[in-house]
């Protein structure tokens, strides 16, 4: 007797309908599920594009397949061999050209391409479970769904779909053979058959689909023995081979060819991080699902998955009941199922190196960074375990079916299918592209190419701000706009360009002087060499999502380097949110149109910029890399010369031709973070300091390193600490200044603050000196609030003498700590508690003055022989103030100090004794020092002081309050509760009261209760609408005012969505009786260091030139680039 009929109650009256054909019903099951697929596809941000693969196939997808028949593309990133562009011939290309031609929307296109995936996935687990010994219909479509509804299908598909389409053909690859096997196809029709399902699985990501082939190969080895199954792999091995011709070819074409692209990307000590058992299992396996940006994210499908513990649950419910199935069914493909899932798990968790290793991992993990490096992206290997665990779904739904009781039957299937179901979660609600989409390209884009193909460019265009991705204020594309629209040449530092290791240093080079707002005399100069003509600053990027600096400091960097001038602008106006209480970043931004045009001017230009002929007897060899040729161009020392780096001069040489040897400090050790397209820098490394990351290479080399990089020396002893905000990998106060020596430079406005996200106390800071000596206490400045967090009360102080605990006061302030009594060579400062317990964020150090005499030096490459020495301290320096809407707006969140701000020691090697003409360029150094130098020429001109002031910039120094210039202020700290402003005059005078004058352009909070002391009289007011006091007549030789009250000005976080209120500012203040007297100082008046007072240069420790420092007031104020 069969289920149905005990289930059926014996009074039911006959059906005299015809009975239904199950394989109707079963079809039209299938049908509804693949239409819910679809509508999955479609539910993802309805009308707009996802940022997923290439932005050409929903833009041009013709000439994006035109472009890729050839593996050289000249027009992008300085012409480029295109990364597998050939990939999307088959069969991506055609299906998004056909929507095209079709007049579909991009989007719709899009979402089509994703339905074909899921669909394709589902349906081809459908078809070969049947093969495989699951008869119930119903069970199949559990299979099915366990498979195209999979953590990787969910975390992939909106992103990066060509890597799931491997995925999605992988059950057709074995179905041809399983129908062999069950003697439905005959051999070679089989082995072909599978092969063109290899060759729809397309070779874009050629390691992605040769993590399929297992499959196949594994089944032919299971299901044939003896001749018979060397007859199938032979032909099965030759149809694989010929579906992969048309892209193995190109691909060996591009490895030949290629700059080393896998050495500058993730390493496999970052894709095998995540590779535990249990996310192995549950198919969460993909390191960038892990990753957040500073907009959220990178993948939100992905994300969900690894960071909702119910999705964590359901996940690994779902693994863990595909595990069941396989055990609980007795299959004659158990062998085929359990070695697939065995074989995919060691390699998708091989070289994890974790609690829980597998064998020889740390070996593997090497050899994935080496010879193995194509595979370091285990994850791919995932569809060997996720298709053994459907079907092992399908054998479960299949064993609950054969339970006695409908309702037990129905719930069970019901249940484990909603735990598949639900498992895609962010695909059931939409949001697997969410911030990654976009709804069209904006016209002024192709305004933008279509004007640069009319102004007939010879040379190249370079779009600034650089980002790694392209993401803008209305959508993010990932790859560039231009990429598919201009038909001129462009380039754009992206987060890691196809070109070659010195192009990649030069876009960093020129990147950091664009991004500091300073730029350099020498800018056009080496943007004409390298053939740039146009400058594309995009206003519309998404700086809080993007990472990248403020339009108006590369606009500023442009206007002061000279050799730029817009010339065009497209786009709507661009007009910061400003309102009387509310302004967003601080004020600092600016009108601007969406996207501005610059055109690059250099008097060494060559008429066509892609052709230059330099006379070959005129060559400069200079020590360096690439980031040196634009040193060489500010110190004006190259004109129309030809240079070539150290290490690619042997043709000359060979070619008998005359060369001049030079030396510059460039291409110094450090360690790149190549995740990161900007402040991705380690401070100046030793020779022989180890590297922070487990990679192969750790740097862009244009050459070997060895012997021609500049190393830094400490003479004396060093300075080490727990970690750095230096080191590359650093997640806090990411800065090459944050180094352990920054520390002990003599400079408390440098700072060594740890950079990993360990709890503060426990973190560490230590100095080895190499001789011994003997001290009662140690001088210590500590780093307190902003990015050292929470303020220290007990530091530990090691020596060779023993160790003390000691109570710190929790301020900046310097103060003194005993120390073990007995003679050492090392000190170490431990955090051991902060104020209201805890474990603190971070332990930071400006100053420790200890009886050493520990100095640093930087030892260059190569030897000067005749020609320049060039050294430049290391770039990272910010000024405070930016130019906005007329005023010199200054903000703490700009101002940043430099790894070498105290001076720079440099160790040059010359061929010989001679004469040298030593030129020195300098910029002001904000501090009480320069202030001073700041004062009035007239000495009867008011001066001026504070209780606070926001940055240490002489733009906002107090008595930029008096000094009748409009453009500047004096703005107090936020510290600062009840902030007052002191005016002195020389002699006494009859005050009636005063004039406040804000700008309504200044970010600034406005006076409004303030309250005037003068002559022993209090008076406390409200500031006019015009700005005025009244105060009674009182004489007197200065003036207080305290702003007790003010009109609250708040800056909103673009990245945060927090509110900020800014501190009092002021523009100018008018005494009332002292109205005659000349203010200052003036603009135009000189700013002098008289001779023996500026910069001094040393030379094996003797005082060999005194220099001298002139300039006016206005290049002060401006951080301009002054010679001593």
């Amino acid at each position: 007797m069969t289920i149905a009929d005990v289930d059926s109650p014996s009074s039911a009256p006959p059906d005299d309908r015809p009975p239904t054909d199950p394989r109707l019903v079963h079809r039209v099951r299938l049908v509804a599920v693949c239409v819910l697929l679809s509508a999955l596809a479609f539910i993802q941000d309805p009308g707009r594009v996802a940022a997923d693969t290439k932005l050409d196939l929903g833009v041009d997808p013709a000439g994006f397949l035109g472009r890729a028949l050839n593996l050289w593309e000249p027009l992008g990133f300085f012409g480029q061999l295109q990364n597998q562009a050939y990939g999307y011939l088959f069969p991506v290309g055609p299906f998004f050209l056909v929507g095209d031609l079709a007049g579909l929307p991009a989007w719709v296109t899009q979402r089509l391409w994703w339905s074909l995936l899921l669909i394709a996935a589902f349906l081809g687990v459908v078809r070969l479970s049947r093969y495989l010994g699951i008869g119930s219909p119903v069970a199949r479509i559990a299979a099915g769904l366990a498979y195209a509804l999979a953590p990787r299908m969910v975390t992939e598909i909106s992103v990066v779909s060509v890597e799931v389409l491997p995925y999605a053909m992988a059950p057709w690859v074995v179905i041809p053979l399983a129908a062999a096997a069950a003697g439905r196809l005959g051999s070679r029709r089989a082995a072909a058959l599978s092969g063109v399902a290899v060759l729809c699985a397309s070779g874009v990501n050629a390691v992605a689909t040769v993590a399929v082939l297992p499959l196949g190969a594994w089944w032919i080895v299971t299901r044939w023995r003896g001749r018979a199954r060397l007859s199938m792999l032979a032909w099965w091995c030759l149809s694989v081979a010929l579906a992969c011709l048309w892209w193995a070819i190109p691909l060996l074409l591009l490895g030949q060819y290629s700059p080393p692209f896998l050495d500058w990307i993730e390493s496999s000590s970052v894709t095998t991080l995540v590779t535990t058992p249990d996310t192995v299992l549950r198919g969460t396996s993909h390191w960038v699902a892990y990753v957040v940006e500073a907009g959220g994210p990178t993948w939100p499908g992905g994300f969900q998955l690894v960071a909702m513990p119910a999705l964590i649950v359901i996940t690994g419910l779902v693994a863990a009941l595909g595990l069941t199935g396989l055990a609980l069914r007795s299959s004659r493909y158990r062998l085929f199922l359990v070695g697939s899932l065995i074989l995919g798990f060691v390699l998708v968790s091989m070289g994890h190196v974790g609690d829980v290793n597998g064998i020889a991992s740390e070996t593997l993990r090497a050899l994935l960074d080496g010879a193995l490096a194509p595979l370091r992206n285990t994850h791919k290997f995932d569809p060997l375990i996720r298709l053994p665990l459907a079907i092992g779904v399908g054998f479960l739904a299949q064993r609950l079916l054969g339970v006695r009781g409908e309702a037990w039957r129905r719930a069970g299937v019901a249940t484990l299918i909603a735990l598949v179901v639900l498992g895609a979660w962010p695909m059931l609600t939409g949001t697997l592209s969410r911030d990654r989409s976009y709804e069209s390209i904006p016209a002024y884009w192709a305004e933008v190419a279509d004007w640069l193909a009319d102004a007939e460019p010879s040379g190249r265009a370079l779009i600034v701000p650089g980002s790694s991705f392209g993401i803008y204020s209305w959508g993010r594309t990932q790859d560039e706009p231009l990429q598919p629209l201009a038909s001129t040449p462009w380039a754009v530092r992206d987060a890691v360009p196809l070109s070659s290791a010195g192009n990649i240093r030069w876009l960093d080079a020129i990147q950091e002087r664009l991004d500091s707002g300073r730029g350099s005399p020498g800018l056009a100069d080496a943007l004409a060499r390298a053939g740039v003509r146009y400058i594309v600053l995009r206003n519309d990027v998404d700086a809080r999502r993007s990472d990248s600096p403020r339009s108006v400091l590369l606009r500023q960097a442009l206007f002061r380097s000279g050799g730029f001038t817009p010339v065009a602008g497209f786009g709507p106006a661009l007009t910061p949110y400003r309102t009387e209480t509310t302004v967003v970043d601080n004020g600092l931004q600016d009108t601007t149109a969406a996207v501005e045009i610059w055109e690059v001017e250099s008097p060494y230009a060559a008429e066509d910029f892609r052709v230059w002929l330099r006379d070959a007897q005129d060559v400069i060899v200079a020590s360096g890399a690439a980031e040196s040729v634009i040193d060489l161009a500010d110190a004006g020392v190259l004109g129309s010369a030809g240079v070539v780096m150290g290490g690619d001069e042997a043709p000359l040489v060979d070619s008998g031709v005359r060369v001049t040897e030079a030396v510059t400090d460039g291409f110094l050790r450090t360690e790149v973070g190549v995740g990161r397209s900007r402040d991705n820098r380690s401070e100046a490394m030793t020779a022989d300091q180890a590297f922070r990351q487990e990679r192969r290479v750790h740097d862009f080399y244009p050459v070997d390193p060895d012997g021609r990089q500049a190393v830094a020396e400490f003479i004396g002893g060093r300075a080490s600490a727990s970690s750095s905000g230096s080191d590359p990998t650093a997640l806090r106060a990411r800065d090459p200044a944050a180094s352990p020596w920054s520390a002990m430079d003599g400079d408390p406005l440098t700072a060594w603050v740890s950079g990993d996200l360990d709890p503060g106390v426990g973190q560490w800071w230590q100095m080895e000196s190499d001789d011994e000596f003997a001290i009662d206490r140690v001088g210590v400045r500590f780093l307190v609030g902003g990015v050292a967090g929470t303020a220290p009360t007990e530091v530990t102080v090691t020596t060779d003498a023993g160790e003390i605990t000691v109570p710190v006061s929790p301020t900046d302030r310097r103060q003194f700590l005993p120390m073990p009594e007995g003679p050492t060579r090392h000190v170490r400062l431990t955090l051991a508690a902060v104020e209201g317990g805890g474990p603190g964020e971070a332990f930071g150090i400006s100053e420790v003055s200890l009886p050493v005499d520990v100095r640093r030096t930087v030892r260059t490459a190569g030897v000067a022989d005749g020609g320049p020495i060039v050294l430049t301290a290391r770039r990272g320096e910010a000024s405070s103030c930016v130019a906005v809407s007329g005023q010199l707006v200054c903000s703490s969140v700009l101002g940043r100090a430099g790894e070498e701000r105290s001076g720079i020691s440099r160790t040059v090697t010359v061929a010989s004794a001679g004469d040298y003409r030593v030129s020195v360029a300098v910029r002001p150094r904000p501090g009480v020092g320069l202030d001073a130098l700041l004062e009035p020429i007239f000495a009867a001109s008011p001066m001026a002081s504070a209780s606070s002031v926001a940055t240490s910039d002489p733009a906002s120094r107090p008595q930029a309050a008096v000094d009748g210039v409009e453009s500047t202020s004096w703005i107090a700290s936020p510290l600062d509760e009840r902030p007052e402003l002191i005016i002195r005059w020389d002699e006494p005078r009859q005050v009636r009261g005063v004039q406040i004058l804000v700008s309504p352009d200044l970010p600034a909070s406005r006076p409004l209760t303030v309250t005037a002391f003068a002559g022993g009289l209090q008076t406390t007011g409200v500031v006019t609408g015009s700005g005025v006091l009244t105060v009674p007549p009182v004489t007197t030789d200065r003036l207080r005012l305290r702003f007790d009250n003010t009109a609250a000005v708040r800056s909103l976080d673009p990245v945060t969505g927090s509110f900020t209120t800014l501190p009092v500012g002021v523009n100018e203040v008018k005494v009332f009786g002292t109205l005659d007297i000349l203010t200052g100082p003036r603009l135009f008046d000189s700013v002098s260091v008289p001779c023996g007072f500026g910069p001094e240069i040393v030379i094996d420790d003797k005082a060999v030139r005194e220099t001298s420092v002139d300039a006016t007031v206005t290049r002060v104020l401006i951080d301009d680039r002054l010679s001593a």
